[in-house]
């Protein structure tokens, strides 16, 4: 026998737990190896030979911490106190979760693993759990025939799905089914019964007395029960005669019978009166799920006494319209043991179907009929029958991100805890083995030194333990004659617990040779230099053995063995392919170790091998696996010509940078840069221009989860913020960029709407008509406001032409609210409501608002006035033969008091109305109109409201826009009264309904819709919105720009506007990884300060270490204190950086890019001499070459704020010039936009256009253009000509063919002429200003140019 036998057969023995208390509890048989132990031969031998020494037979194994088996940070794990769930980033040592059984168990240790990638594990109820691919599961496989195959054992995820990948069509992975979590009973004021009873459907809300509308008598007897009234009555339901209502007697007298009073009730048993008035917003509060089991099991018997139904198939479902009482109840259920799944209908119902046993059905009714109907049905589906107590899992998907993880000890025989609401079974984690190899003749026992520590009273009980396990241990030893071989992991917690402890162990490790006890130790190199050298005599008693990376071909080895088991080994030729993804591995996958990288990474690739058709296992798979699981695009040709063009097109005339970044690239392009650092860096010197950015005031429309912001300032936007994209559903911001004393052109929408932004901010726009019309393009404001200037002239009044549209708003998605008042109610009474504090009344002529209202309200009966149209709510019709107190508006407006005794100048709404959900928006605007809205018959059926409050009209119109529906507002002044506003509406007739409730107008907006089908030309809206003007202000002001995650890089801004974020200059990393988010910028001016050093820091190394490969901005870098420029001096010379956990982060797959404003003043003088178009570009090149000197003495030497850190410049690879345009540069320029010009007005007008070119030239580049540096380049040449040239053609143009035109014979005209009339002051020195202008003159047939300015 070996001696793991021996000892396991004593083990077995009643009497040795007695004998060996130390082993028994704390000794776990060491497992075997999986698999064949390869590069490791070395260690294999000095751990043999240490410990076959005679004495000192101790060894310490050395390594780097393993890849941790984890769980996603915000995982809830249920706790077994009144916390209910925590994150188990939140989890500390001592805390009780719940083992698979449901019995509170104690954490002994928790351990944050980092970033890890991440994975969503999918179970068949559609509970997920997110983990990385090395955290244990306990498993076992079921046949799809149902039978199964073994049992339970521990896998880590990625086994998992490599079996999958084998056995898919076979077999089924299962984990065990949860049993109910073991909390202690709570104090409630209301029985659980009683309260799952109120939840459903069944209390009368028109009655003022307590009712309950049930047909089965034993739910009613338990019902009366628990409450205590003994007595209950039964009365006719006019609302529903299909069930029986019972009302319950409080007390009995000479007076008559008295009924228990519902709200009364309510309050004094702690109830929300919303989750009986209220379905939509119904829920079950935290302290009800966290009670005991019996009381859980109350609280399911009494919701579906109440609204639970056996279904055909014999499955209990329980139905309600609030989508959060349905969760709730999947969460009851799950903390039972049992599983639930949530299906939705069209008609907005939510049903939670229970999956048990048809005994653990029973149980949870107490209606007799519904137990009849259950058994009935089962005894029909009996096949319907879960075939097993376990969790199947569906699928396993790869989330393509990392994400914080941490591993939890539990203090369990089996190591399984509960994890999620969903009450997942899971793995916790595992002690590392290290390189175990276990032989015949000794007994190798795992120590568990958590465990050790969790039973201390006091850290000094450690040493007494220590002694007697090694006591024990000899005393094995001597009585079995087989020796023990210790295995002691995360050795370190000993040392860090005591002194005493250490003491302790030293004599223990002295002797362990004659007692025939050895003892192997594992920790990291971390925790060995933090809590163990220092300790000279320790270290001495341990022979230490440094677990180091394998070799490159000792992984190569591994990968051909797990090659073989995968079944692909004879698909792989040679070594070629492994030792590309040994590379490949260590490049973009830092954060892990070897071999584990390199093994994931076939792992991959045999997935992918597997599931597509003729595919190889090359290395273009190794490629695809790269580029899909790790976002890196590897089969990007990085050749330098390419870069260089594709550089020269986005870029005008910068051939010096785009030169110094193309040769730069083709060093890293042919593998032959430096591999100790980055694969290259760059300088920007110059003005580039990046910034798209609104002004700080905009209001920004916000989405937070708890409902406690709607609106931020775009300047107090920050990172992780959640703004709405132009579907409204919330996007994140990734990146936001601050500057200072911006201009700003204001943009106006035909809505009326206007936001102030830059000159170069980014907007989606289309053309209105023509072929343009059907294409979405991207430019800036400024581009488009020269545009605009085009006008026409219609009888007589000059008007813009509204000539783009921008995306229309979708609705944007705030989270619900929980109201105390119906949005649809608040609509009705601001629009036609009193609201005084008095009673609730409306006025009206439309009974069926009325009714609705009354509804909602929980009102039993409403009575119209005998002189008008206004009707009055009251509790309940007749109590003892007199009428009843009247409902109060103080009561329904008891959360919003502002909006009493307002008069019809004052109404407003109430800002929480107006940022509820979609639905609870609508629902407001509804009430609205049904009052005060109108929509007329005839040909247009235009929806409208009316009030005479300005507050009002503009809440309303705020609303809308917040819906996607576009509004303008007119006012009526009339003399003597008030001034009356109206709200129209923009909006399809097909949409129109929506916006009522009552049947009146509904119908009148069914005969809109009904009208577009006889139409031949129906006007649309919602889609698109134009762009009435965009003109300059005097405005300068302080600016944002954001970036969201967003593929459109679309948000909605200032009243729910479209428009662009930023996209910096996204182009190198496009070339480079094909992904533009691969770059990631810094703003440098917010690490000015020295202690923004370590802020810094974590900033860079975090996203660098999420993102390896990517192209890192440093934006502004003069402004940068010189501790954060040291920073980057190591990252320029070494190409890594230690980050606050320690860890080194790689820069060797980044490019770094710095951007400075140093010397932007010597680009003019250079300029002036070189920039010369006559010159080739590689005449350009050589000639600026020459002042490379002067420009980088020039960086260097600048003066406050610009002045460049001297020791950066030595380091980065090319600086990069962005020069200013040359003059004959420009003038190419508007030679292009000349003929562009000349051919748009030929193919639409058909007019010959010609120009008088010198005069034109010499007058926009020499009498209007600004040509210094910071003037706009290109940008501005385009911006003059279309200001003078292109406006005067099309007035020429809109004169020839108006209809009301009298001076011109358009049949008679065959051209336009173009040339500049007055004295230009480049001609004339003694003007400072010269007066000319363009003008243009229509040409007739005969050539003869026609003056028609008399």
């Amino acid at each position: 026998m070996t001696g793991s036998q021996i000892y396991k057969k004593l083990a077995a023995c009643p009497e040795f737990a007695a004998q060996f208390p130390m082993l028994s509890n704390y000794g776990t048989p060491v497992k075997p190896m999986t698999r064949q132990l390869i590069g490791r031969e070395k260690q294999l031998r000095q751990l043999k030979a240490g410990l076959l020494r005679p004495e000192l037979c101790n060894v310490l194994l050395l390594g780097e911490a393993g890849s941790g088996k984890a769980l996603a940070d915000t995982t809830l794990i249920p706790v077994a106190d009144g916390r209910g769930y925590v994150a188990i980033s939140d989890i500390k040592v001592g805390d009780y979760v719940f083992d698979e059984n449901g019995s509170p168990t104690k954490v002994l240790g928790v351990f944050p693993q980092g970033l890890k990638h991440a994975y969503t594990v999918t179970f068949e109820d559609g509970a997920k759990i997110v983990c990385n691919d090395n955290h244990l599961w306990n498993v076992c496989y079921y046949r799809r025939k149902r039978a199964k195959n073994g049992e339970f054992e521990t896998k880590t995820l990625a086994e998992i799905i490599d079996y999958e990948k084998k056995n898919s069509d076979d077999f089924v992975c299962f984990v065990p089914r949860n049993g109910a979590v073991q909390r202690d009973p709570k104090p409630y004021m209301v029985h659980p019964y009683v309260f799952g009873v109120i939840l459903g459907d069944n209390i009368v809300k028109k009655s003022i007395s307590l009712s309950l509308q049930c047909d089965d008598k034993d739910a009613v007897q338990k019902f009366a029960e628990y409450t205590g009234y003994s007595k209950y009555v039964e009365l006719c339901d006019r609302s529903s005669r299909s069930h029986s209502c019972w009302n319950f007697v409080r007390t009995e007298d000479m007076d008559g019978t008295r009924f228990v009073q519902l709200r009364q009730f309510l309050e004094e048993h702690g109830i929300n009166s919303d989750y009986v008035f209220n379905p939509t917003q119904k829920c079950i509060p935290d302290e009800f799920l966290l009670g005991s089991i019996e009381q859980r099991y109350e609280l399911l018997r009494g919701l579906l006494d109440a609204n639970g139904t056996v279904t055909s198939d014999s499955s209990i479902a329980y139905t309600t319209m609030s989508s959060r009482l349905a969760w709730c109840v999947q969460e009851l259920v799950r903390s039972l043991g049992m599983r639930a799944t949530i299906e939705s209908s069209a008609d907005g119902r939510y049903r939670t179907v229970i999956d048990a046993f048809y005994e653990e059905k029973l149980d949870l009714f107490y209606s007799s009929a519904k137990k009849e109907r259950l058994t009935q049905r089962y005894n029909t589906f009996i096949k319907n029958e879960p075939f097993c107590k376990d969790v199947g899992i569906s699928y396993i998907c790869d989330m393509q991100t990392e994400v914080s993880m941490t591993c939890i000890y539990v203090d369990s025989p089996s190591h399984l805890f509960q994890a999620g609401k969903e009450h997942i079974v899971t793995h916790n984690t595992a002690l590392v083995q290290g390189a175990m190899a276990a032989d015949s003749s000794r007994c190798y026992l795992e120590i568990d030194v958590s465990k050790m520590i969790a039973d201390l009273r006091d850290n000094n009980e450690m040493a007494v333990k220590i002694k007697s396990l090694f006591d024990e241990s000899a005393k094995f030893v001597k009585e079995s004659g087989t020796e023990l071989v210790l295995f002691i992991d995360e050795f370190h917690l000993i040392c860090m617990l005591s002194d005493a402890a250490v003491e302790a162990l030293k004599p223990q490790l002295a002797d362990s040779g004659t007692r025939g006890v050895r003892v192997i130790v594992a920790t990291t190199f971390t925790e060995f230099r933090q809590y163990i050298s220092a300790n000279q005599p320790l270290v001495q008693r341990l022979q230490r053995i440094e677990i180091l990376p394998p070799s490159n071909e000792a992984i190569v080895s591994i990968l051909k063995s797990y090659a073989k088991t995968y079944g692909v080994a004879d698909q792989i030729h040679g070594t070629y392919l492994y030792e590309q993804i040994i590379e490949l591995s260590n490049r973009y996958i830092p954060a892990n170790s070897q071999p584990r990288k390199s093994i994931l990474l076939l792992d991959l690739m045999v997935g992918w091998y597997r599931a597509e058709k003729n595919i190889k296992m090359d290395i273009n798979l190794l490629y695809d696996v790269l580029k899909y699981s790790e976002g890196i695009e590897l089969n990007v040709s990085v050749d330098a010509v390419g870069i260089k063009k594709r550089l020269d097109s986005k870029v005008f005339s910068q051939y010096l940078a785009t030169s110094a970044v193309a040769s730069r690239l083709q060093i890293t392009s042919a593998d032959l840069n430096n591999k100790t650092k980055p694969m290259g860096s760059f300088l920007f010197t110059g003005s580039t221009g990046v910034g798209k950015r609104l002004a700080n005031d905009v209001k920004i429309p916000v989405y937070t989860e708890d409902g406690s912001v709607f609106w931020k300032r775009n300047g107090d936007l920050q990172v992780g913020d959640y703004v709405f994209n132009r579907n409204g559903e919330p996007v994140m911001v990734t990146e936001v960029f601050h500057y200072s004393a911006c201009e700003m052109l204001e943009v106006e929408l035909t809505d009326g709407r206007k936001i102030l932004a830059d000159p170069e901010h980014l907007w989606l726009y289309k053309s209105r008509y023509g072929n343009g019309a059907k294409t979405w393009r991207v430019t800036d404001t400024q581009s488009l406001m020269a545009k605009y200037r085009t006008k026409y002239y219609s009888k007589g009044r000059q008007a813009h032409t509204i000539k783009f549209v921008i995306p229309m708003n979708q609705p944007v998605q705030w989270a619900s609210i929980a109201y105390k008042a119906h949005p649809y109610v608040v609509g009705a009474l601001i629009g036609n409501g009193c609201l005084s504090e008095s009673g609730l009344s409306i006025s009206s002529v439309d009974e069926e608002c009325v009714a609705h209202i009354a509804e909602l309200v929980g009102a039993c009966d409403y009575v119209q006035s005998k002189s008008s149209y206004t009707w009055h709510f009251y509790h309940n019709k007749y109590v003892n033969g007199k009428q009843n107190t009247r409902v109060q508006t103080s009561d329904i407006f008891s959360e919003i008091p502002e909006l009493i005794n307002t008069h019809s100048r004052e109404k407003f709404i109430p800002e929480i109305y107006k940022h509820g959900s979609v639905e609870q928006r609508w629902e407001l605007i509804r009430g609205l109109f049904d009052t005060d809205g109108t929509i007329g018959r005839g040909h247009r059926f235009c929806v409208s409201y009316s009030t005479f409050s300005e507050k009002l009209a503009k809440d309303i119109q705020e609303v809308l826009y917040s819906l996607g529906v576009s509004s303008s507002i007119s006012c009526h002044h009339r003399v003597g009264k008030n001034d009356e506003y109206d709200v129209h509406v923009k909006i399809g007739n097909q949409d129109k309904e929506q916006f009522f409730y009552i049947s009146r107008k509904r119908a009148i907006a069914k005969e809109a819709a009904a009208s577009d089908e006889t139409k031949t030309r129906i006007k649309k809206f919602g889609d698109v919105i134009g762009i009435r003007d965009i003109r300059k202000t005097d405005i300068r002001c302080d600016a944002t720009c954001i970036m969201v995650d967003d593929p459109e890089h679309l948000y909605q801004a200032g009243d729910f506007i479209v428009t662009h974020n930023t996209e910096l200059t996204k182009q190198l990393a496009e070339i480079l990884f094909a992904d533009p988010k691969r770059l990631i910028r810094f703003d440098m001016t917010e690490y000015s300060q020295p202690e923004s050093i370590e802020r810094f820091r974590s900033e860079v190394t975090s996203k660098v270490w999420a993102r390896p490969y990517s192209v890192l901005l440093f934006d502004e870098i003069e402004k940068a204190c010189g501790d954060v420029t040291r920073i980057l001096l190591q990252v320029l010379d070494d190409g890594r950086l230690i980050d606050q956990n320690n860890r080194e982060v790689s820069f060797l797959n980044t490019y770094i890019v710095l951007t400075t404003n140093a010397a932007s003043e010597i680009y003019e003088t250079v300029g002036s001499y070189v920039n010369d178009d006559s010159m080739s570009e590689a005449d350009q090149i050589k000639a600026l070459g020459k002042y490379m000197k002067v420009i980088r003495r020039a960086i260097v030497e600048g003066t406050g704020g610009n002045k460049f850190p001297p020791e950066l410049l030595g380091r980065v690879d090319a600086i990069c010039p962005f020069m200013p345009l040359s003059e004959a540069t420009q003038k190419k320029i508007l030679e292009k936009r000349m003929d562009k010009l000349r051919k748009e007005v030929e193919d639409k007008h058909s007019l010959n256009l010609q120009y008088d070119k010198e005069k034109i030239l010499r007058f926009i580049l020499g009498d209007k253009l600004d040509t210094e540096a910071s003037s706009g380049g290109a940008r501005i040449v385009a911006t003059k000509f279309e200001e003078s040239v292109v406006i005067e053609v099309a007035r020429i143009i809109n004169l020839i063919h108006s209809e009301n035109s009298n001076i011109i014979d358009a049949d008679n005209i065959s051209g336009i002429y173009v040339t500049v009339e007055g004295d230009m002051a480049i001609d004339n020195k003694n003007l400072l200003e010269g007066d000319a202008n363009i003008v243009a003159y229509p040409i007739d047939k005969t050539g003869k140019m026609l003056d028609i300015r008399r």
